[in-house]
């Protein structure tokens, strides 16, 4: 990693809003005139070839497990080294990687987010800033209830079948692995809501502003 370069990490709770953000923070690190890069853990999902389609509905999405980490931190230190990448994109109905091609290229900023990013100590370590993405429960359950309907499941989606889930799985998995991660973050940002837009913006900017 070169002494001028910047390593952002983004994480937060299920459907807190964190790829948002990170657009944010990328767009606003643009209008400064530093390219930037993102990384998203939703690409780092293990394969689930070996799965058929209705225990791929089964799987527990919300555990550290099912990431492909060896990967993602090769992945890391490849753009971190000013080289760039090309990955497959996941595909969360199938449980595997598509044809679908994502090129990454070293850029000055680099920009990770995802729901157990901070539980790494290695990349805490190396990281220039590290941002939570706070939101109430309710109305996370609310968003991915939203885009599980959407993006995972289809004609098959339950909300009752769902909303079960939540409660003896999703939020518990919260509440074990990602909640208590908080504690790392540099700055926490309140994405409940639009009404605070313009608090998120400024925060946003204070970060990027703050080397």
């Amino acid at each position: 990693m070169k002494e001028d370069n910047r390593l952002i990490l983004i994480s937060g709770g299920t459907a807190s809003g964190k790829s948002l953000i990170s657009d944010i923070v990328k767009e606003q690190l643009e209008t400064k005139g530093e390219e930037a890069t993102i990384i998203r853990m939703d690409n780092y999902y293990k394969s689930l070839s070996d799965l058929g389609e209705e225990d791929v509905n089964k799987v527990n999405w919300d555990k550290p497990s099912v990431f492909d980490w060896d990967q993602l931190l090769i992945d890391i230190d490849i753009l971190l080294s000013g080289k760039r990448i090309e990955r497959k994109k996941y595909c969360y109905k199938t449980g595997i990687y598509g044809n679908e091609k994502i090129l990454l290229t070293p850029k000055k900023n680099l920009i990770i987010e995802g729901i157990f990013i901070f539980r790494n100590k290695k990349l805490r370590n190396k990281a220039t800033q590290l941002i939570y993405v706070d939101v109430d429960p309710k109305i996370r359950m609310q968003r991915r209830m939203e885009r599980d309907s959407i993006d995972r499941y289809d004609e098959s989606f339950d909300e009752k079948k769902f909303v079960d889930r939540w409660k003896k799985v999703i939020q518990p998995m919260h509440k074990r692995y990602v909640k208590k991660t908080r504690k790392y973050a540099d700055e926490i940002i309140n994405n409940d809501n639009e009404i605070n837009k313009e608090k998120k913006l400024e925060i946003i900017k204070k970060i990027i502003n703050n080397k």
